[in-house]
């Protein structure tokens, strides 16, 4: 049955464990690779030598990472994506380096503009370019509502107005605007599962923006995702804080425990992402497994 399941656990070996469970269960065809998302190179080893240990023999399966993951089901689920995307940060920076001297005398880009004066070979200009196409590549995966607004006009800032000629007649290829017709396309129910992963799992990666999980999440309505998240502790910690936010609440009318000081000071990230993952709205498809 379709749906999103997460488990935690503050021992790795534990998710493995589980893991183990999950694959066991055999896919419909022996030719059908297993679909593991992980983080990076390492993990992909230890599982791999993990789940050989396990099974005795370990193969036809795929490790890829978060980024190449999405990108994938993007192409299986739309239409005209392209292999390589022509707004990765390298292509973009050629391009907004084309486009800055058309737009430095407008009011917007003043400052941009004093910044280049002193650019007698154009080298300050392309690093300048360089770091606009990372940042954007950015926005894309953590703030792409922001960039869909900018391209309905919605800001007037040197930054909307550079990405809106960037996307001018491309509004459907970045990664935000595939992002945002993924979504539309699953939410309205217009895709079945022909052609996807049978099963997908997510291992071993700490913290994952919200682009990634309204995917995960979305095609967690029609085929079956495992998500497997380490936790530094087995008691639930999500709602620890610093002493700092203790000390701003001088009504006293809200109750904070602050739980470990290390976690409390330096888990933020962690804790934000352990708190909202199981908290993200999947319909009646999500359920917690925790393990110890």
């Amino acid at each position: 049955m379709a749906g999103f399941r997460l488990y935690t656990s503050n021992r790795l070996e534990s998710l493995r464990d589980a893991l183990v469970e999950v694959v066991r269960e055999p896919l419909s065809s022996p030719l059908t690779p297993e679909v593991i998302v992980v983080q990076s190179r390492g993990m992909e080893r230890w599982l791999s030598m993990e789940l050989a240990r396990k099974f005795g023999v370990w193969m036809n399966y795929r490790f890829p990472f978060p980024n190449r993951f999405v990108w994938e089901m993007f192409k299986l689920i739309l239409a005209d994506v392209p292999d390589i995307s022509a707004f990765s940060p390298q292509t973009m920076a050629w391009r907004i380096m084309g486009l800055l001297p058309g737009h430095l005398d407008t009011p917007a880009f003043e400052v941009l503009r004093h910044y280049l004066s002193t650019d007698g070979g154009n080298l300050k200009r392309f690093q300048l370019s360089e770091r606009i196409a990372d940042v954007f590549d950015r926005y894309a995966v953590y703030r792409p509502e922001m960039i869909i607004h900018w391209e309905t006009g919605g800001d007037e800032g040197w930054q909307a107005q550079i990405w809106r000629a960037l996307v001018s007649g491309h509004r459907e290829e970045h990664r935000a605007g595939l992002w945002s017709s993924f979504l539309s396309r699953l939410g309205g129910g217009e895709v079945t599962s022909q052609g996807l992963p049978e099963r997908i799992s997510v291992f071993g990666v700490p913290a994952l923006p919200n682009y990634h999980f309204e995917v995960l999440y979305a095609l967690a309505s029609i085929i079956d995702v495992h998500f497997f998240l380490m936790s530094p502790t087995k008691e639930y910690w999500a709602d620890i804080v610093p002493p700092n936010r203790m000390d701003s609440d001088a009504s006293g009318n809200l109750h904070f425990e602050t739980g470990s000081p290390l976690l409390a000071s330096m888990g933020k990230l962690g804790r934000d992402f352990f708190y909202y993952a199981p908290g993200q709205r999947v319909g009646g498809i999500f359920l917690l497994r925790r393990s110890r």
